[in-house]
């Protein structure tokens, strides 16, 4: 839980991904799109218990041998050239992750009460 990562929403990567294709510039340099903002697994699981309240067993892994250790992406040339840059915190992102999925499970079981209320 103690490794590095980065969490994006899909809607913002997809509006990046079509402003580079959109794009008209010069080079062949990278554009990075993520959010720069890294946090450990652990807190971004903490996060995640107290929306849902879930109770369910977190099990750790071994990292595999090849894993890096930082995944914070330099979106700079994004801002630079597209005029990109993650548009959803996280706390907004999980709490409408948590929203779609009350709703896609019907919203009638007590988990699914906790996802809905936590959501608003």
């Amino acid at each position: 839980g103690d490794e590095i990562g980065h969490i994006a929403e899909a809607a913002g990567l997809a509006a990046g991904l079509i402003a580079l294709m959109d794009a008209e510039f010069d080079g062949m340099q990278p554009v990075n799109l993520g959010n720069p903002n890294e946090m450990t697994i652990n807190a971004l699981l903490t996060q995640i218990v107290a929306l849902t309240g879930s109770t369910a067993p977190v099990v750790h892994q071994p990292l595999p041998v090849d894993d890096p250790r930082r995944r914070r992406p330099d979106i700079a040339r994004a801002k630079q050239v597209l005029g990109w840059k993650p548009r959803v915190a996280l706390a907004e992102g999980l709490a409408l992750t948590c929203a779609w999925f009350a709703e896609e499970l019907g919203g009638d079981g007590v988990a699914d009460a906790r996802l809905a209320c936590a959501a608003e």
